[in-house]
């Protein structure tokens, strides 16, 4: 619930999490059509939202699978908090790939609603 003075309660209808950018997929020819890996690890007691996996020799454990990452937030390492209304319920592995040798990581996406950078 949102509050405003003089106001009846707002009912927000998404949810938040903080996450960390941890690397991307390399699928497609076109860079801007692959997926970002993000973790949600920033905030203590977030839910469990994502699932284990390896990037660059680092494991992470709620990690998601994130499109339409901003530019600004394309920096492995940046923390950003996402606005969404929907995880994907299973996995989704990238397929089709146009480049020779795919990266890809089966993991939930979540949808973006909107994004801001933490600091």
């Amino acid at each position: 619930m949102a509050f405003s003075c003089g106001k009846e309660p707002k009912e927000v209808d998404f949810l938040s999490v903080a996450a960390y950018v941890v690397g991307k997929e390399y699928c497609n020819s076109n860079e801007a059509e692959d997926y970002w890996i993000v973790d949600c690890s920033v905030a203590p007691n977030t839910p469990q939202l994502g699932g284990a996996v390896m990037v660059d020799g680092t494991t992470y454990v709620n990690a998601l699978k994130v499109k339409e990452l901003s530019e600004h937030s394309k920096i492995i390492g940046a923390r950003v908090l996402f606005d969404y209304r929907v995880i994907s319920p299973n996995p989704v592995v990238s397929e089709n790939c146009t480049v020779d040798t795919p990266i890809v990581y089966a993991l939930k996406e979540l949808f973006i609603l909107n994004q801001f950078e933490l600091r």
